[in-house]
């Protein structure tokens, strides 16, 4: 019994927290109210009725008086004190809307049926919006039935519109994403029917009091702020009553007992969406306050001044919202209620998501390998950033720095505050700043996985391993720099800013989404021209990206969703500030997720893993996989085609002119695709030149022919440098087309007529073969694709060892420090080692390469000569590729020649072709050795990473490999006479050693006599060769040529080199430099 007296006019519990009013909306909509006979309502009403007067005796019952109380308010309208009808009360929405909602979730794929029930939800909802309406303003009879027939029209067309769309795709009709349809309608309905049934409200305008209850007026805009957080309401409310039974009858309607009895689907899913409804009413009824307050200042000028008069002008006004539900009187929840231990516990619960999350991530990606195939990197800075970010927007609202405790309601508060630098709010600026870096890091990140969808589509050839660090330059300074534009985009403390605070923070995601939407529509409808299986292919790796796109467009749409409602009831609410937190955390915990389904992490067993692994390995997660082995089919055509051209021309006897150097052939290729077909350009560089290197290396032409026939599949192979261009290997093996960018093309193009004439001159040079050169369009877009034919050096058979050496030792180590021992038993046991080592590798695997010192001296030579030349012509970032064949006992049989090469000249051995092989003095390996990548002219590109290299990162700007043409070449040149060979062997009963000192002492010991006679020593200084340029002479000749509608013009500037061999040096050659420009015309 209690003795103080109970106020009925405020609710039992606090409705300043989220408890206090779900527990308020839990006793109202009680389904077992409705059970209440009109006798124990009339007596619950007179109750209350009596106790206000002060009729009833102030010692009862507590408890029996407040249920009265709540049968009254899930019974009464509010405002008039009128018994509501049934289907519209409060403790009616429960059982009403589970038999409709059970309904529409069961019966959502035939027509009628969802016309049916979308008719019958609508009849409820109308029902509902007329009884619970506000009574200062009545609606009438053709405005219930202009909002009937609208929000009906609305949510049928919305329904039967989406299945018809999905139904295209019986995966997702029969799936998730069918069963959501009813949801969708019901959210169009609801944007329709509550502005037309409170449209006399926004006319009109809606009550607004003091803090006291004194009413003062109507005010419109208080009317559009009600109305703007009412729509979200009862979408919100209708969400978990129908995502949850969806969720569940995907999972269990194909299990046996359901595949059995179907009649049972139809109670299940209805006593499931009861069972949702019982506590998803009340606590989204709870997340939305009654009663909200708005500025005096962003009221009505007529309200103003009826305000202002008051001795102490209040700030605020209140109003209330009318969500469709019995209206209570309810303090407004200040901003100090943010310190709501509800609210806390969200914040508490965000946090624990994200760190729990992004641990497993992080695990996941070390723990296993298929994790970091594209597009794992780009997927996991993606989550990355943005759980990052929600971690700093918790930190932002939960901890203090300041001298008060008050806390800000919104994230645009918080941004005013730090762009006025108010020290007074309290707020860790730190972590506002982070966070807005973070959100637009990724918004970069979903542009990087876009562009790679994008690019793959209209360049098959990109190379993603290179592509993955431009992404990383791209991202993160583009989000600092945003940061910058962000804090000098809003500088005043303006409230009118607030709003618009919210656009700016997301600007450049609205950004993001209108280029991709635009790209890839345009991209995917050009790349129906392909064929179909490479359509299809396509269109299926694509679908592994669109996913993770979609989610980003759908939670930003959400946003600017939320962005447009409070622009157009004027004021920021805190109810919008939550939903805009909860996205974001709702985005990162849905990446999680989906990168787990799709890299199947915790679903598959060990062997089904590792299966996996093999065909992400194969696959690689390249969208253009397809693409590429059609255009290099395309390709070969166009070879072949060149091939025939050039046998049955007679030109191709005649001697070679300059112009043939710039001679260029054109053909087509029609492509017939999936839907439409496109015309392909083949274009063939110099064909008689390249003919006449294929003829003086003993190629015949049917041989190149039949290398690129059609039935052969040319085989694909990754780069394994820095340059990520692809290469593709004939099924001879004899040959390999490496896909180049256009400006090593141009560098071919234009240093042909020299390497033709070298390469007449030297026949036995160890130069990069290189047997054509061509282009061809894509059928995506407007690009051109650019290869080299080249011979394979390695086409004898298997290399057990690769080395590329450059000379230089920074960024050279292939083998890691803790594997450096097991790769040189490895090499001691002469075991293949499949991975591509440098120059640090080989002087910690290898004494160098073990030959006849004829054979040495000869190849030393042949590799000086070729230096001199690649540095004559500006060529640099070249290296020598070596390959090591061991020899086993079995296969010594083959080598029988050897003894026939120790007896040959030292002319006639270095005259053998670089792909034949050097075998080594003991006959346990061959030596495979040629200069490649040989295409990279010194620019200002390198001239400025030399500079980033030395004096940002503090290396050596001699030791790296952008450094100029001639220390280049004579840096290698060095490499090649100290440390490339290691010769020992016998002649005349004297031992010639090459040592490995900077100054190479050749040093002949004669034969001794006894043990303890010394021997005598000869020693010979010899110096290196190296690099001069004599001179540079500013002549100037030009030359053009038209041919196939193409004008090419060179630019031909005449310079000198010397080759030096001690202090004599000796003009070298007279080398002319040329620079292909194309025009079309």
């Amino acid at each position: 019994m209690g003795t103080v007296r109970v106020n009925l006019d405020e609710p039992r519990w606090d409705q300043g927290t989220i408890i206090g009013r779900a527990k308020h909306f839990f006793a109202i909509t009680n389904p077992l109210n409705i059970l209440a006979t009109d006798k124990e309502l009339q007596a619950a009403k007179t109750l209350v009725d009596q106790y206000r007067r002060g009729e009833i005796p102030y010692d009862i019952s507590k408890d029996a008086l407040w249920k009265a109380k709540h049968l009254v308010d899930s019974a009464y309208h509010p405002d008039t004190g009128e018994k509501n009808f049934l289907i519209g009360r409060m403790s009616f929405q429960v059982p009403g809307n589970m038999i409709i909602t059970g309904c529409m979730m069961t019966f959502y794929r035939s027509t009628p049926s969802v016309i049916f029930w979308q008719f019958m939800n609508q009849t409820f909802n109308s029902v509902v919006n007329y009884t619970n309406r506000n009574a200062s303003i009545g609606v009438t009879t053709p405005q219930l039935a202009q909002a009937f027939v609208a929000a009906s029209t609305a949510s049928v067309v919305t329904a039967v519109g989406l299945n018809k769309i999905i139904a295209k795709t019986p995966k997702l009709s029969s799936g998730f994403i069918g069963r959501l349809v009813p949801l969708v309608a019901v959210a169009a309905a609801n944007c329709v029917n509550i502005p037309l049934m409170r449209q006399r409200e926004v006319v009109e305008g809606i009550n607004v009091e003091l803090s006291n209850g004194e009413i003062i007026g109507k005010s419109k805009i208080a009317a559009k702020k009600a109305l703007a957080q009412v729509i979200p309401s009862r979408i919100l409310m209708a969400a978990p009553s129908m995502i949850l039974p969806a969720l569940v009858m995907t999972r269990v309607e194909h299990k046996p007992f359901l595949s059995r009895h179907p009649m049972l689907k139809a109670p299940i899913t209805v006593a499931l969406t009861g069972l949702c409804l019982v506590f998803s009413t009340p606590i989204c009824c709870a997340l939305f306050p009654q009663r909200s307050s708005l500025p005096v200042k962003s009221l009505e000028p007529s309200l103003q001044e009826i305000i202002h008069p008051y001795d102490s002008a209040p700030h605020h006004v209140r109003f209330t919202e009318t969500l469709d539900i019995p209206r209570v009187l309810s303090s407004f929840p200040t901003q100090e209620s943010m310190h709501d231990p509800v609210y806390f516990i969200w914040q508490m619960c965000a946090l624990l998501c994200s760190i729990l999350s992004g641990a497993l991530m992080l695990f996941f990606y070390v723990r296993y390998p298929r994790t970091r195939c594209h597009p794992g990197p780009v997927l996991m800075c993606i989550f990355l950033s943005t759980t990052l970010a929600n971690i700093a927007r918790v930190i932002l609202f939960t901890a203090s720095t300041g001298i008060t405790h008050k806390r800000l309601a919104t994230i645009s508060q918080v941004a005013i505050s730090a762009m006025t630098r108010n020290d007074r709010s309290g707020y860790p600026y730190f972590f506002f700043w982070l966070q807005c870096f973070l959100l637009t890091a990724a918004t970069t990140w979903s542009l990087m996985l876009a562009l790679d969808l994008i690019f793959s589509l209209s360049n098959p050839f990109l190379p993603f391993n290179a592509d993955n660090i431009k992404h990383h330059i791209y991202a993160w300074p583009v989000a600092v720099l945003y940061c910058v534009l962000f804090r000098f985009s809003i500088r005043h403390s303006d409230e009118n800013r607030f709003l618009h605070t919210q656009l700016f923070l997301h600007f450049p995601a609205y950004l993001v989404i209108s280029y991709i939407s635009i790209a890839l529509v345009n991209a995917w409808q050009k790349s129906r021209r392909l064929e179909s299986h490479a359509h299809y292919t396509t269109r299926k790796m694509a679908k592994r990206i669109l996913p993770y796109l979609s989610l980003f467009i759908l939670i930003h749409l959400l946003t600017f969703a939320v962005y447009i409602s409070e622009v157009v009831i004027g004021y920021e609410t805190f109810a919008a500030e939550i939903v805009d937190q909860a996205a974001f955390l709702a985005q990162a915990l849905a990446v999680f997720f989906l990168f787990c389904r799709d890299y199947s992490i915790g679903l598959l067993s060990k062997v089904d893993a590792n299966a996996f692994v093999d065909a992400s390995q194969q696959e690689r997660l390249d969208v253009s996989n397809k693409l590429r082995r059609d255009i290099m089919k395309y390709t070969s055509m166009g070879i072949m085609e060149s091939i025939k051209q050039t046998l049955e021309s007679d030109e191709m006897q005649r001697e070679i002119v300059y112009s043939d150097y710039n001679r260029i052939e054109s053909m087509s290729i029609v492509v017939h695709g999936a839907i439409d077909s496109v015309v392909l350009s083949f274009r063939d560089c110099a064909p008689k030149v390249f003919h006449q290197l294929r003829r003086h290396f003993n190629i015949e032409s049917s041989t190149f022919m039949e290398s690129f026939q059609l039935d052969t599949i040319l085989k694909e192979c990754g780069s394994e440098g820095k340059s990520g261009n692809i290469f593709y290997f004939t099924a001879n093996k004899q040959f390999m087309v490496k896909s180049v960018p256009k400006e090593e093309f141009e560098t071919l193009v234009a240093i042909l007529p020299h390497y033709h004439r070298y390469f007449l001159s030297n026949p036995q040079s160890r130069l990069c073969r290189y047997f054509g050169c061509h282009s061809i369009s894509l059928p995506v877009g407007t690009r051109r694709m650019y290869f080299v034919v080249m011979q394979n050096l390695f086409h004898r058979g298997q290399v057990h060892q690769r080395f590329d050496l450059k000379g230089n030792c920074d960024r050279r180590q292939a083998i890691g420090s803790s594997q450096v021992e097991n790769y040189i038993q490895l090499a001691c046991d002469q075991q293949p080692i499949k991975k591509l080592m440098m120059d640090i590798d080989f002087h910690k695997l290898s004494n160098g390469i073990r030959v006849p010192f004829e054979q040495a001296e000869a190849l030393q030579s042949q590799f000086c000569d070729d230096l001199v030349f690649l540095a004559s012509r500006g060529i640099i970032d070249y290296s020598i590729l070596l390959g090591v064949q061991y020899v086993y006992p079995e296969q010594k049989q083959t080598l029988s020649h050897s003894d026939q090469l120790h007896s040959l000249s030292a002319t006639s051995l270095a005259s053998c072709a670089a792909s034949d092989g050097v075998v080594s003095e003991d006959e346990q390996k061959v030596y495979f050795l040629g200069i490649v990548d040989m295409l990279q002219r010194y620019n200002w590109r390198w001239t400025i990473q030399r500079w980033i290299l030395g004096c940002l990162l503090c290396k050596d700007p001699h030791d790296v490999s952008a450094v100029p043409p001639d220390e280049y070449g004579t840096r290698l040149t060095e490499f090649v006479r100290s440390y490339l060979f290691d010769t020992r062997t016998k002649a005349d009963g004297n031992q010639v050693y090459l040592s490995k000192s900077s100054t190479r002492a050749v040093c002949l010991f004669s034969g001794a006599k006894s043990d303890t006679e010394t021997p005598q020593v000869q020693r010979k200084e010899e110096s290196f060769c190296s690099f001069d340029k004599v001179s540079s002479l500013p002549e100037i000749s030009q030359s053009s040529v038209q041919s196939n509608s193409i004008r090419y013009s060179y630019d031909t500037v005449l310079s000198t080199s010397s080759l030096e061999y001690g202090d004599s040096p000796t003009p070298y050659a007279l080398q002319r430099t040329s620079k292909c420009h194309m025009e079309l015309f």
